[in-house]
Formats: structure tokens, C-alpha cells, sequence
């Protein structure tokens, strides 16, 4: 049965309530998970731990959810739903249709909208495809993406040893340069981890500056024009050289093997909460929670708004339903009154009566 056929008692208002708001506050709830795992866990692999290893996932991900439909031609068709990229999931679930090809549709509940694929069969950031069975045409399935997010989520590591705060490289001004150039501290994004050894079979990526060319050489690359503070790249590690170095100058990249007395990793780890990764990057951690809270409150608040009126009305019709066939106790006890001394009255008239009768009858 449809839900829309049961719109009113108390089934109907929670009905309403379950996909009104429920369902949206758990899928807004659960995107906030899921988006917080995945970049937990991303950040928590570009770090080393106390034991000088490379970080694992600090958070287990939920998997988006896919119910077929009862009336599929093939009960055992399925469809396999992984996610692409969080940062371009909504809080809406969809509907895929399958069509002749067998091909499929997508469709947004929320809006009601077909989506469009961003690449091959990604939608929204999640990406179908069919099974080992292949469902037929007419067959449908319910996407939920979201719903569980907030529900699997579970913290994977419990060691404090074992979070991954400090960075996996450690750089170094080599001791005796003459010049007054610095290199920084360094950080590594997901490139680093797609390089077998991304310094080198030495561990170590020493540069030096030619001040006959301005360059600096060592880079797996070959050497670039050097220009203090800008960022220098290769291997998914980023540094920044800047002042004025002398001629012959080094400067070290290595292997941060011990992870001690360093916690550039963890500061990384904590900016995430203001970072935008959320709704196609607009909008951070807090503020996708406070959007959620901000609704929820709306909601509550337009519901007791509704229940005043409501009341209110309830309270008017009753009123005026009392009014036409309700008891009214003052008006009748007046009533009451009004008719004992009728009765009252018209017991003397018979009294009176009798007595007049007798006397009539006494006359001889």
C-alpha cells in the first residue's frame, strides 16, 4: 500500500513523519559519518604512528544501501552500489529503474529528478552498476546511500600508539650553510602512498642550490628554478624553500622513521573539522551539523506552532458543538425550577378544583 493513501489519523501523521522528517535527519546525520570516516581515515594513511608505520583506517565506512523491489521480475538481480567521491553526496535516496539493455535510470527522490551520470555510472557521488544476476527491464531498486552511515560507524583503532600524528617525511637545513634560506617542515598528500619509494631507494632526497643557474637539484625530476616560498612538489610531497640560499647550500628530505615529538599529522587531522567536505565542498563538518540541527529545530517548532493552532480549533468546534446539543447546568437548573413551581401551581388549580367539587356536592 502507498503511503499516500493513509493521510490522516495517527498512522498518516507518522507516516508523514517517517518521510518528512526522519528519514531526511538520518540521512543528513549519516552523510556527516561517512564523509568524516573517509577523510579521517585519508588523512590518518598520510601519517606514521609511534611505531614508525604508515597510519590505518581510524573509522569503519558504511556501504550505501540497496533494497529491490518485492515485484522484480528476478528476485535475485542485483545492484552494486560503492562510494566514488563523499564530498558530492545529498541526503536524498533514489530510485534506479531498469530499462532495455538492460540499462537503468536514477532517479532523485527528494526532487523527483533524474540525475544525470557525473562519469560512467557515478551518481551523486556513488556509483552503480548490476551484479553477477542481471535484473530485467522493469525491475526498480531503492538507494539509500546514506541511511546507515551514522549507524556503522565505529572507531577501528583503540591504541593511542597507533594513531598516525606525526608526518611520514622530516626535513632539514643541512648544518654549515652559509646562506639564509629554510626549508619547512613538508606534507604529503595521497601521491605519496602511489609511489613505491617516492625518495628514493636512499630514503633521503638531498638539494642542492647553484646560484649560477638559481637552481635546485636532487629532485627525481631534475632541477627547478628556485623562487623563495614557492611550493615545490614531486612524489605527492610538498616543501617550501624560502630566504636567500648561498651557492652549494643543501637542504634533506627523509624518512621520518621514529614518529616522536611530532604532531604535524595530528594538527592535519584536527583541521578537517573546518574543512570543506561536505555538499560538493561548501560546506565543512560543522557546518553540515549545524544545518541539521538548524532543521530539526524548524521542524519541532513549525510542529508545536501547528499543534497550538490545532488545539485551539479543536477547542472552538467543541464549543460550538456543546453550544447546539451540549447541557448547559445553570440554564437547566433554571429550567427546572421554572417548571416545579408549574407543577407547584397547577396542584393548587386541582386542589382548588376538588375542594369546590366536595362543596357542591354537600349542598342539599
Amino acid at each position: 500500500m502507498q503511503e499516500s493513501v493513509i493521510s490522516g489519523g495517527s498512522l498518516g501523521g507518522l507516516l508523514q513523519f517517517r518521510s518528512e522528517t526522519l528519514a531526511t535527519a538520518q540521512n543528513s546525520l549519516g552523510r556527516i559519518a561517512i564523509s568524516l570516516a573517509d577523510t579521517f581515515n585519508a588523512q590518518q594513511k598520510l601519517g606514521i604512528d609511534l611505531n614508525g608505520v604508515l597510519g590505518q583506517d581510524f573509522f569503519s565506512q558504511a556501504s550505501p544501501g540497496v533494497i529491490s523491489n518485492s515485484r522484480n521480475a528476478i528476485p535475485s538481480g542485483t545492484v552494486l552500489a560503492s562510494f566514488s567521491d563523499t564530498s558530492r553526496l545529498t541526503t536524498s535516496d533514489y530510485r534506479l529503474d531498469v530499462t532495455a539493455g538492460p540499462t537503468f535510470t536514477v532517479t532523485r527522490l527528494s526532487d523527483n529528478q533524474i540525475v544525470t551520470p557525473e562519469s560512467g555510472n557515478i551518481y551523486d557521488g556513488v556509483e552503480l552498476k548490476f551484479g553477477g544476476i542481471v535484473p530485467t527491464e522493469g525491475d526498480s531498486f531503492l538507494i539509500q546511500p546514506t541511511r546507515t552511515g551514522a549507524r556503522d560507524l565505529t572507531v577501528l583503532i583503540t591504541d593511542p600508539a597507533k594513531v598516525a600524528a606525526a608526518s611520514p617525511i622530516i626535513t632539514d637545513n643541512t648544518f654549515g650553510n652559509a646562506g639564509s634560506g629554510a626549508i619547512s617542515a613538508g606534507s604529503v598528500d595521497a601521491g605519496f602512498l602511489a609511489v613505491a619509494a617516492p625518495l628514493g631507494g636512499t630514503g633521503t632526497v638531498t638539494l642542492t642550490y647553484d646560484s649560477a643557474t638559481n637552481e635546485l637539484s636532487g629532485f627525481p625530476g631534475g632541477p627547478v628554478i628556485y623562487k623563495s616560498g614557492d611550493p615545490i612538489t614531486f612524489n605527492g610531497i610538498t616543501v617550501n624553500i624560502s630566504g636567500v640560499p648561498a651557492d652549494g647550500d643543501t637542504f634533506t628530505i627523509g624518512e621520518n622513521t621514529g614518529g616522536v615529538s611530532d604532531g604535524s599529522n595530528a594538527l592535519l587531522l584536527g583541521a578537517l573539522q573546518n574543512k570543506k567536505t561536505i555538499g560538493n565542498r561548501t560546506a565543512s563538518f560543522n557546518d553540515a551539523y549545524a544545518q541539521l540541527v538548524s532543521t530539526v529545530g524548524n521542524k519541532a517548532r513549525q510542529v508545536q506552532i501547528a499543534n497550538t493552532a490545532q488545539t485551539s480549533l479543536t477547542a472552538q468546534i467543541r464549543s460550538a458543538q456543546q453550544s447546539v446539543s451540549g447541557v448547559n447546568q445553570d440554564e437547566e437548573t433554571a429550567n427546572l425550577l421554572m417548571f416545579q413551581q408549574m407543577y407547584q401551581a397547577n396542584a393548587k388549580v386541582i386542589q382548588t378544583a376538588s375542594t369546590m367539587f366536595d362543596a357542591v356536592l354537600g349542598i342539599r
